[in-house]
């Protein structure tokens, strides 16, 4: 099959999942499922980047690589309803340093982005976005909250992610901070990221990797 193939099927069985999340939610809580959630993943799964993120699924879901559905559920909805994302992404950091093969690490930075990108995907808060255009730039993921969905959700995170290799120096990752903080900040100010995040606080974090290790997980 090829990879073109598998991220069609996926992601009509990920639209499928979110629209059962949403028809539960919906007896639960009396609230319409958002139609725009499969155009949204349309619009990001046929660049060819993504290979990398329909590969991570694919192994993930292979390899049984998951984790107790009742502490999945208790990190998504710190995320969500109380600011608390260090250890929803410790516990991504966790899951790359672990399931990853040498040769997965040796892609970098596009590795890290698929595998972020691949986990944020699970969560039934947020639609993912995928190096979000904007007139400030570009954000490498924007976690859009599904507010029509969870009406009452608090938080919401635009998220850059920068990597170094695995021989930088605190010195220079101190100055990549410098530098993504300055970029997101740009981003969070556009008129798209404000209409979005609707009534929800927006968080604007900062992630870097020095080789298979997270070392700064820093809201700015």
């Amino acid at each position: 099959m090829t990879w073109q193939r598998y991220a069609f099927l996926l992601k009509k069985a990920m639209i499928f999942g979110k629209k059962f999340e949403a028809e539960d939610d919906k007896k639960k809580k009396d609230v319409l499922y958002d139609a725009s959630l499969e155009e949204t993943y349309a619009s990001f799964f046929y660049k060819p980047q993504k290979k990398v993120y329909t590969y991570l699924l694919d192994t993930y879901k292979e390899n049984d690589l998951v984790y107790d559905r009742y502490s999945k559920g208790k990190l998504e909805s710190k995320l969500a309803y109380h600011g608390e994302y260090k250890p929803y992404f410790e516990y991504i950091a966790d899951c790359l340093k672990k399931y990853s093969s040498q040769r997965d690490k040796q892609k970098g930075e596009a590795f890290v982005h698929g595998f972020t990108l691949a986990m944020t995907s699970q969560n039934k808060f947020y639609r993912p976005i995928s190096e979000l255009d904007n007139d400030g730039g570009y954000a490498d993921i924007f976690l859009s909250p599904l507010c029509d969905i969870y009406k009452d959700m608090v938080d919401s995170y635009i998220i850059k992610l920068k990597y170094c290799k695995s021989q930088t120096t605190d010195e220079q990752v101190k100055k990549l901070f410098e530098e993504a903080s300055a970029q997101i900040s740009r981003y969070a100010e556009s008129d798209m990221v404000r209409e979005a995040v609707k009534t929800t606080k927006l968080h604007k974090l900062v992630v870097i990797y020095r080789g298979a290790e997270m070392v700064v997980c820093e809201e700015i």
